[in-house]
């Protein structure tokens, strides 16, 4: 999720950079940890606002042979964050496919991988089967909901009732094939950092899950005189 919060940073200034532009370095470094990830998997998109720059403490080196004489400046400021819970169901853009899953990215910049195996019914990409569990159930599904069907007998509505499952039919049939910048929705089940980046995993086996949008272009029309 994204969200508006105030954070706080310590920045050490190096004597090199103690001129009279010094304020103009300490925002430059302070804009440079955007898009980057913290230790508790929050990531930064964007400086809002400056609340207050502390004055510069210069730390007692005592034995340390390797002080540089620097001084620490505290930047306090307002930042857009983003941060993926457990748990939590976001919308993602498919960028690459394999025979063991699908690669999605999601929220900001976020890698998720979801299993082939983590997938609903029916939901298919190129390069990929459904296996003979998930074949098995699908079957047994539509066999089930033909015999209801059937016992429900002829009535005014049963036109209607037939029309609207043969369209399930057809789709769990045939299934939904995922294409690349396909849009999909994913309950995010684990999230990892790998240096300034964040990796998930995906779960998109519920019924709230799954195909959500597709993209599409839109010709370029020429004009004829």
């Amino acid at each position: 999720m994204f969200y508006r919060s105030t954070e706080a940073v310590t920045i050490h200034l190096p004597p090199v950079l103690f001129h009279c532009h010094y304020m103009r370095a300490l925002i430059d470094i302070l804009y440079s940890y955007e898009g980057k990830t913290t230790s508790t998997n929050s990531t930064m998109i964007a400086v809002i606002q400056i609340l207050d720059i502390s004055r510069g403490r210069i730390p007692p080196s005592g034995n340390d042979i390797f002080s540089d004489g620097g001084a620490d400046f505290t930047i306090t400021f307002e930042a857009l964050m983003f941060h993926a819970f457990p748990g939590e169901v976001m919308f993602g853009t498919v960028i690459g496919t394999s025979p063991l899953g699908v690669f999605l990215m999601c929220g900001a910049g976020m890698r998720v991988f979801v299993g082939s195996a983590l997938c609903a019914e029916g939901i298919t990409w190129e390069g990929k089967r459904e296996s003979k569990l998930q074949e098995m159930k699908r079957l047994l599904k539509e066999k089930k909901r033909k015999e209801r069907e059937e016992e429900e007998g002829e009535g005014e509505g049963e036109e209607g009732r037939e029309g609207e499952g043969g369209g399930r039919g057809e789709g769990e049939g045939t299934g939904r094939s995922i294409r690349i910048n396909d849009g999909v929705l994913v309950r995010i089940t684990a999230v990892t950092r790998q240096g300034d980046k964040l990796q998930g995993v995906g779960d998109m086996s519920g019924d709230y899950t799954g195909f959500a949008s597709r993209s599409y272009s839109i010709p370029s029309s020429s004009s004829h005189t």
